[in-house]
């Protein structure tokens, strides 16, 4: 999420995720290959467990910018609602 809204690097992003799932996701299949279903069955719910915390994280994270964009002033907005130039109350 990070590297779709701020522009950063997706190799790195791509990294982080791989590092994630690759392992859990290979041995399950080699647990499957091998008939261990013990070990199948854990590393199956590992897998489960972190696609399920990337997605989480993915979610929080687009909700935590979209508050921070919503309270930061948009280009071309004045921060105030006074008006500019001469005195309070708008008589010149």
């Amino acid at each position: 999420m990070v590297s779709l809204t701020e522009a950063r690097a997706a190799a790195l992003i791509g990294v982080f995720i791989s590092v994630t799932t690759i392992p859990a996701a290979a041995d399950t299949g080699l647990s499957i290959a091998y008939a261990n279903w013990s070990e199948a069955s854990g590393s199956a719910l590992q897998l489960l467990l972190n696609v399920t915390v990337l997605i989480a994280i993915g979610a929080l994270g687009l909700r935590l910018q979209r508050i921070i964009w919503r309270a930061r002033p948009h280009a071309g907005e004045k921060a105030s609602t006074a008006p500019s130039g001469g005195p309070p109350g708008g008589r010149s």
